[in-house]
């Protein structure tokens, strides 16, 4: 009887344990940017002070943190003064300028200091969800993370910070309302203390493509790209249940179908509602039924669709 009133807590400590979410052990505090101080009267309200365990490198731009809560149309979750968007995670999310025409506007940065400083050796998931802004102008590749032992300020980014953390091939990201994960697996040197997030590269080494406004919205598109970030993370991978990848993994070679295909045409162009669904196919691989973002992406804006033309059947 006593060795089974010993082992109660025991168990109670494993299911414990096994309730806590791989998010609990990031390094990040505050990563998707749920506590803030004080009430969001306006854009520009992320400064260093107000959303805890967050700053803006020095010399940089505040930037903009959108909130369910807020009362001003212009910083409200999720239709805002740059679009509509929901958030990735919690109620909260940021948002920034990474990129100008002419460069006729500063870039935004946002950077934290993280919990802990990373162990030499260990591997980390360095992780970040984006999404483009629908007013913005211009689609962009170039956004990353970059991991370092001291505070990054606009004259060390003007110098030159390669970034540890990109998407895939350095794509460019064209993905509106839905959330697009960058990830990647990183081996620290053990100095890591800090993570800063935008677009570091000089400007005439950015990609950029023009974006057709969308169709309901007549406000003036920014002149450059504009995008919301949400859910930052640095988690040991150890912690992790599935590798770090955000990609769609490579087909192995037992699969009876190697590829998966999708058909998506003139995306921005003015098409009637019912031919841009006619024309999004998704198809999945055979034996399989998992969706890559990209097919989730595009199976969001097929309801979106028929959401906001309930006529077509």
């Amino acid at each position: 009887m006593k060795s089974s009133i010993k082992l109660v807590p025991l168990v109670l400590m494993a299911f414990a344990f096994t309730q806590i979410n791989a998010q609990d052990f990031s390094k990040v505090s505050n990563g998707s940017f749920e506590t803030i101080e004080g009430k969001v009267k306006g854009l520009g309200y992320l400064t260093g002070e107000n959303v805890p365990n967050w700053e803006t490198p020095r010399d940089c731009p505040p930037v903009d943190i959108f909130t369910s809560s807020a009362k001003k149309e212009e910083v409200q979750v999720p239709a805002n003064a740059y679009g509509t968007s929901d958030t990735q995670e919690g109620d909260n999310y940021i948002g920034m300028l990474v990129y100008s025409e002419r460069e006729e506007n500063p870039r935004m940065y946002i950077q934290s200091k993280l919990t802990k400083t990373l162990i030499a050796g260990k591997s980390y998931c360095v992780r970040m969800h984006v999404s483009m802004a629908d007013l913005s102008k211009y689609a962009i590749n170039n956004l990353g993370m970059h991991l370092s032992a001291a505070k990054v300020k606009l004259a060390t980014i003007e110098e030159g910070v390669v970034p540890q953390v990109l998407k895939a091939n350095n794509a460019i990201i064209t993905e509106m309302g839905l959330w697009t994960p960058i990830c990647a697996e990183f081996e620290a040197t053990g100095a890591e203390k800090y993570i800063t997030i935008g677009n570091f590269a000089k400007q005439e080494d950015v990609l950029s493509q023009k974006v057709r406004r969308p169709r309901e919205y007549t406000q003036q598109q920014v002149r450059g790209a504009y995008y919301y970030f949400d859910d930052i993370s640095v988690i040991a991978s150890n912690h992790l249940d599935e590798p770090c990848i955000c990609e769609e993994e490579e087909k192995s070679s037992n699969d009876r179908l190697q590829v998966v295909h999708t058909l998506n045409t003139s995306e921005n162009m003015d098409i009637a509602p019912a031919k841009i669904i006619e024309h999004n196919k998704v198809f999945f691989t055979a034996g399989r039924y998992a969706l890559d973002e990209d097919h989730k992406y595009k199976l969001g804006k097929v309801v979106y669709l028929m959401q906001e033309n309930i006529s077509i059947t």
